[in-house]
């Protein structure tokens, strides 16, 4: 072996020693991506990843990568001297106009923008001042400048953040040319540089200020234009921004904004632009299109934002150090090198990697683990998450055994039974059996405590689904004061949505609003009952229109109706007037008045409730079925009128469901309607809210909750004369009983 293997024995030494424990962290193989990851076949909630927003896997980026390698192939072939096409051009121009810049130009790779800019405008008698918990690009482009220039480039460090450092460094520089090197969000402490204090300074002794913002853009601003408007500052504040498109932008790349001369100059300057292969069009197309998306939905910052507040709030109430953090960037600082690693070893058996920082990357003393919040997690990840660090703090010690969770009992119980079903028959290693079984314990233990026999009410896939699909929209319920209509509303609460409950009574209706008050998601969410009669088509009208001028409606619910049954003969005519008037005549006013706030939006979606005696005529519901028959043949007109203007329509057939209306029904209802309705079962309001919020989300035409109910809707649909043979052999069978008991 040569001289260059004595510098590997001890390093790899620990290496080694680390992967035969199975403690080492890293270069672990990831089978897929995202906020799980999977691993050696077992899946595991990722807290590595910098792709804040979960833009990488949007299919709109894949499509337009697949465009652009269509078009122009997977490479260029040269640098960008040679080989800079219009794309590349449209992308620079874009994000220019976005961050408020004169001109911009991309690189390769984030850490080549960085070196890349140091080491051109860096020169002789200078004066380069940074951070002393600057990232390893901004030193190495900074010390490639040195080892050009020698002791005639001054470098100066200053402490972390420290605003008086640099005012003093400022003041007894050798050479009046400096340049500020900074960085918006630090990627280790996850703490924000006092950037507004630091232009200040900057400005008072004609200082020029570079801000690499790789970890801000997309994540701070009230338009996730980063650090700088975050405190309201202006691009003349700012010499050099610059950005990286392997963080929010979820892709790979990075750029340099600034005036026009500058980066003119440092496009035939920059020796790791000049001499580096052009970025590919694919990835050029997909993050213009990523560009996009975050000018133009602020939905993915918002719940990057609510995740974040979350996973702080819970992990500070535990009793975590989370040292000087206040973004998505959470270090649990644990201080000590081999408990940091046991931790981190504890958290992957458990099914969640966080990764080890341990020294040089950070000071002895200041070991941690680092948690990276993305806006792709979800509630549920959060919610495991903190189970799992809360136990395994403990464990270890570091959080005190009184320490206590902020969330509700019954929120626990729910987020460890639902991973235990998302991580059924999963292999474990032999030596981790013991800790795995955790989620298992806890899911028991609590499941039990609180919800005795009640299943997750989603399953993963399930909740993720519906909660894409609901998640901030504008949602009307009419009816929505009991029954199917409130089990839609406290599910659609707990999913996000923006909620407005239309019922007759106002007193079920406030009492309805204090439960969605209770589960609702973020404090902006919108709760609004409303009381009006739904067969007054005027005072509908107005209802809807007051919700709809301010918020515009994405879906309604027309949930609102009346029972009855009882025989033909004993059934008064004014029934079958209100029969119509509520269910079927209701059903059109709310459609009529929110149908022109759809159609001015080119998109909604119309749920219509009606029953599988919608599809075919059942005993004693002379006065019932026929609104329901009715409001399907509205719903299929409907839904070839609309269809052309992207407005989709549902209409649910449940069966008998246990609600109060219910219950007011089974009074009259003669036996043998009872006799026909034991025969598909008895639902739970929330199932069958569960199941329509499913067909929504799945936009399926018509929507059957209960598996008993499947048999009668689809012999009505497709065999009716074999399902009315069916109903008139009970009907007949029954009669003869009740004739000769």
């Amino acid at each position: 072996m040569s001289w260059l293997h004595e510098q590997t024995t001890e390093f790899l030494t620990r290496i080694r020693e680390a992967k035969s424990l199975d403690v080492y962290p890293y270069f672990r193989q990831f089978q897929d991506v995202g906020p799980r990851v999977t691993i050696d076949g077992r899946q595991y909630i990722n807290f590595t990843s910098n792709d804040y927003l979960g833009l990488s896997q949007d299919p709109r980026l894949i499509r337009a990568a697949k465009r652009g390698a269509s078009e122009y192939g997977t490479g260029l072939g040269s640098s960008r001297v040679q080989a800079t096409t219009d794309r590349h051009v449209l992308l620079e121009k874009k994000l220019a106009e976005w961050f408020g810049y004169p001109a911009c130009a991309v690189f390769t790779t984030g850490y080549q923008s960085l070196v890349g800019l140091i080491s051109t405008f860096a020169e002789a008698e200078s004066t380069m001042i940074l951070d002393q918990l600057s990232h390893a690009s901004i030193l190495d482009g900074t010390f490639m400048a040195k080892g050009r220039y020698g002791q005639k480039l001054e470098t100066r460090f200053f402490k972390h953040n420290s605003v008086r450092g640099v005012k003093r460094i400022l003041k007894n520089s050798t050479y009046d040319k400096r340049l500020l090197m900074i960085e918006g969000v630090y990627s280790l402490d996850g703490d924000i540089a006092p950037l507004d204090e630091f232009v200040k300074l900057a400005k008072e002794h004609n200082t020029p200020v570079m801000v690499d913002d790789a970890h801000g853009m997309g994540t701070l601003g009230a338009t996730g234009r980063g650090i700088l408007e975050h405190f309201n500052l202006q691009p003349s504040d700012v010499d050099f921004l610059v950005g990286t498109f392997s963080k929010s932008f979820g892709g790979v790349g990075g750029f340099v904004l600034g005036n026009e001369e500058l980066i003119e100059y440092m496009k035939n300057s920059a020796r790791s632009f000049v001499f580096s292969a052009s970025l590919p069009v694919p990835i050029v197309e997909a993050m213009i299109t990523s560009l996009d998306i975050m000018a133009n939905d602020l939905s993915y910052l918002r719940r990057l934002k609510e995740n974040e507040q979350m996973m702080r709030d819970g992990l500070r109430t535990l009793g975590f150090d989370l040292g000087t953090s206040n973004t998505h960037i959470m270090p649990l600082v644990l201080r000590d090198e081999s408990k940091t690693v046991e931790f981190g070893a504890w958290l992957r058996a458990l099914g969640v990697i966080m990764i080890p920082i341990l020294y040089p990357a950070v000071g002895r003393g200041e070991e941690r683990l680092r948690c990276n919040i993305t806006a792709a997690h979800t509630k549920q990840d959060i919610g495991v998450t903190l189970e799992i660090v809360e136990y395994v703090g403990k464990k270890l010690g570091f959080i005190p055994r009184a320490a206590k969770s902020p969330h509700s009992t019954r929120e626990r119980a729910l987020w460890a039974g639902r991973e235990v079903v998302r991580r059924a028959g999963e292999l474990r290693p032999r030596h981790l059996q013991q800790a795995s079984r955790f989620v298992t314990q806890k899911a028991e233990r609590l499941v039990k405590q609180v919800v005795e026999g009640e299943q997750p009410e989603w399953t993963p896939e399930e909740e993720m689904n519906v909660r894409r699909h609901f998640h901030r929209k504008n949602v009307i319920i009419t009816g929505g004061s009991s029954g199917i209509g409130r089990a839609l509303a406290l599910q659609l609460a707990e999913l996000g949505a923006n909620l407005f409950l239309i019922a007759r009574r106002q007193e079920p209706l406030e009492e309805v609003r204090k439960e969605l008050d209770i589960v609702r998601q973020h404090e902006d969410q919108v709760c609004e009952v409303f009381s009006a009669d739904i067969s007054d088509r005027e005072a509908i009208e107005t209802t809807i229109n007051e919700i709809c001028e301010r918020h515009h409606p994405d879906f309604l619910f027309n949930n609102a109706g009346i029972a009855y049954a009882n025989y033909l003969d004993e059934t008064k005519p004014e029934v079958f007037e209100d029969m119509m008037r509520v269910n079927y005549l209701g059903t059109v006013w709310a459609t009529r008045a929110t149908l022109p706030f759809f159609k001015k939006r080119q998109r909604g979606h119309v749920v219509n409730v009606s029953s599988i005696a919608g599809l075919i005529g059942i005993f004693g519901y002379a006065a019932y079925a026929p609104s329901k028959f009715a409001v399907m043949g509205f719903s299929d007109v409907l839904r070839n009128e609309v269809t052309a203007q992207n407005i989709r329509v549902s209409v649910v057939l449940p069966p008998d469901t246990d609600t109060p209306q219910l219950a007011a029904e089974n009074r009259l209802k003669p036996p043998e309607t009872k006799a026909l309705a034991g025969t598909s079962g008895l639902l739970d309001p929330k199932d069958v809210a569960r199941s329509i919020l499913n067909g929504v989300a799945a936009e399926r035409y018509h929507i059957v909750p209960g598996l008993n109910n499947k048999f009668p809707y689809w012999a009505a649909h497709w065999v009716p004369g074999l399902m009315r043979w069916f109903l008139d052999k009970e009907i007949v069978s029954f009669q003869r009983k009740k004739d000769n008991p």
